[in-house]
């Protein structure tokens, strides 16, 4: 009960700053612009990553969320994939990847509605909510299929510096306009974070790896120079839960 509780109360959290954006709901039209979600859950420590029970609620989640932006929104093309960690020091982290039309979408009417409650109590049986993240990603633009259906995703978060920075990590063009760049095969994606009363220079990138670089660690790829000496950095290397 105590889990459920924390898990209600966070989404309760960001439904306050959402709803303090006064932003109206996001409409369908054939230009859809999306977000991203990419989420941290923490796996309860009595349930196993395995676990079928675990598998079948995750199903469940992807395809509601999938269902729900596709009807509300014409978001059709909405992919929600789940990710576990494969760093030993963070067993229990897994993320969650997916398409939403806008922040308020998730927060306010998805979590507000039937079918965003019964995922809400599925998810709270085995997961808490770590950190609830939205970012200036469309999966339409530069082939993001290449990351939403990654076997496997190296992932960076991390802050810039200033807004020489934020040019450099948005493909060098300097615009600093947040939103999301990626190479032309769509491998790599960089973008910036884009919750309400988040940090302006909060920045998210996620590199596909292929057979090639599943072996390396993930403090080699973030020592890379395309990240430019983000701070506060973490990283992760993650495997994609078949479910």
């Amino acid at each position: 009960m105590a889990r459920s509780c924390y898990y209600l109360a966070a989404f309760a959290f960001f439904l306050v700053l959402v709803l303090a954006e006064s932003s109206p709901p996001c409409s369908a039209t054939a230009t859809l612009q999306t977000i991203t979600e990419a989420s941290i859950f923490l796996l309860f420590a009595n349930t196993s990553i395995d676990s079928p029970t675990l598998h079948s609620h995750l199903a469940t989640a992807a395809r509601n969320c999938e269902a729900f932006t596709a009807e509300n929104s014409g978001n059709a093309d909405a992919r929600f994939t789940w990710y576990h960690s494969l760093q030993p020091d963070t067993p229990d982290l897994i993320y969650y990847i997916g398409s939403w039309a806008s922040v308020r979408e998730h927060l306010i009417d998805f979590v507000g509605s039937p079918i965003g409650r019964e995922t809400v109590g599925l998810l709270a049986s085995a997961l808490d909510p770590a950190h609830l993240m939205h970012w200036a990603i469309d999966q339409a633009d530069c082939n993001n299929r290449a990351i939403e259906t990654a076997d496997r995703l190296f992932v960076i978060r991390g802050f810039a510096k200033d807004d020489g920075q934020i040019g450099r990590l948005l493909g060098g063009g300097g615009d600093g306009d947040g939103q999301d760049d990626c190479d032309p095969s769509g491998s790599v994606t960089v973008a910036r974070r884009i919750d309400p009363n988040a940090d302006d220079n909060e920045f998210i990138g996620l590199v596909r790896l292929d057979s090639s670089q599943s072996g390396q660690d993930a403090k080699v790829l973030a020592a890379s120079p395309s990240w430019g000496g983000l701070t506060n950095v973490t990283v992760q290397i993650l495997q994609r839960i078949d479910v």
